[in-house]
């Protein structure tokens, strides 16, 4: 039976370390071992490109490649172009169900983190006045 990959999207960056937390998640959910796969990709500059993680899935012997952005904002990536770029791939890949899931955007948890990171700030703050 073919395996299930997430494969997780990134904007991509010339910055070497912007990915680096969107990678920790990857870890954490090989980690949790719910999924046969899991790979990141990205939309631009910093490789691996959509396509080429979406082969590695399949090279790993993914049956199913489930897209996840991991975005915040729901903008034109992830309106037009991830939906394009899937579809391609679809073409490519016709034996593959390739699905894109939601971007994360609003989630009440994050709310939580903000308060959190605002806490922090205020106490970094605290401890250079004093």
């Amino acid at each position: 039976m073919a395996g299930t990959a997430v494969l997780l999207i990134g904007h991509g960056s010339q910055l070497q370390t912007a990915a680096e937390d969107m990678y920790r998640v990857m870890d954490d959910l090989k980690r949790s071992g719910r999924w046969d796969i899991v790979e990141a990709a990205f939309l631009e500059i910093t490789p691996p490109s959509i396509p080429e993680g979406i082969e590695r899935c399949i090279n790993q012997g993914a049956g199913r490649v489930v897209i996840v952005p991991y975005f915040l904002h729901l903008g034109k990536h992830v309106l037009r172009d991830l939906p394009r770029i899937i579809e391609e791939a679809g073409r490519r890949h016709p034996g593959i169900q390739i699905g894109l899931g939601g971007h994360l955007g609003y989630d009440p948890r994050l709310a939580l983190i903000v308060e959190e990171r605002a806490e922090q700030a205020l106490a970094a703050m605290d401890t250079a006045v004093g």
